[in-house]
């Protein structure tokens, strides 16, 4: 029992595993052992290592087995994530990558509602405030919408887990989503006219 309780207090609520882009996986990959390396899933976790932050394993110990290796399978990590996937607590297979497939409309969308709001903002004469609840309104409807998108994808999550649950999860993972897509959009923009090259 005290392994369970060491471990569910760095995995789950509050805790969320950190996503990963291809470009921080080669990165971090650059540094290290080549009998260590990270791989990348499809939903922006690493395939044989803990992605919470607080975990002790946290990107270090991979948890791939002979098996693994040998035939692409995972139960390392499986057995390493053992306490998050038990009876008593709720489990949505593939919860990140539907999160991930449901943020790309989503992307699109918090940016032609950014745009509105710039552009009310200059029809308005400079009205920030009025700018700024529009921007929040935008973001609520995107939020609600990438919401009910995901949780439509679970047709049986009452039986799976509390949906107040999956639904605090999925805020969360959009807001992290959210969060590496403006941080991202802001060091690809191109350099402004007077910024050196």
């Amino acid at each position: 029992m005290a392994e369970k309780a060491t471990f569910t207090s760095a995995h789950g609520l509050p805790h969320l595993p950190r996503l990963f882009s291809p470009g921080e996986v080669d990165a971090l990959n650059l540094g290290r052992p080549a009998t260590n390396q990270l791989e990348l899933t499809a939903g922006g976790l690493l395939r044989h290592h803990c992605c919470f932050p607080a975990c002790p394993d946290y990107l270090g110990r991979s948890f791939a087995t002979r098996r693994d290796t040998l035939l692409g399978t995972r139960y390392g990590a499986f057995r390493h994530l053992k306490y998050y996937t038990a009876v008593d607590r709720a489990y949505w297979p593939g919860l990140h990558v539907k999160c991930v497939a449901a943020f790309k409309p989503a992307a699109v969308a918090l940016a032609k509602a950014a745009a509105a709001a710039v552009a009310s903002a200059g029809v308005a004469g400079g009205g920030s405030v009025a700018a700024a609840e529009e921007e929040a309104a935008g973001l609520a409807a995107v939020r609600a919408a990438f919401r009910a998108r995901v949780i439509a994808s679970y047709p049986h999550a009452r039986a799976q887990g509390p949906l107040e649950q999956l639904e605090a999860l999925v805020d969360a993972i959009f807001d992290d989503l959210r969060s590496d897509s403006s941080a991202n959009s802001v060091s690809n923009a191109p350099p402004s006219e007077g910024a050196p090259k």
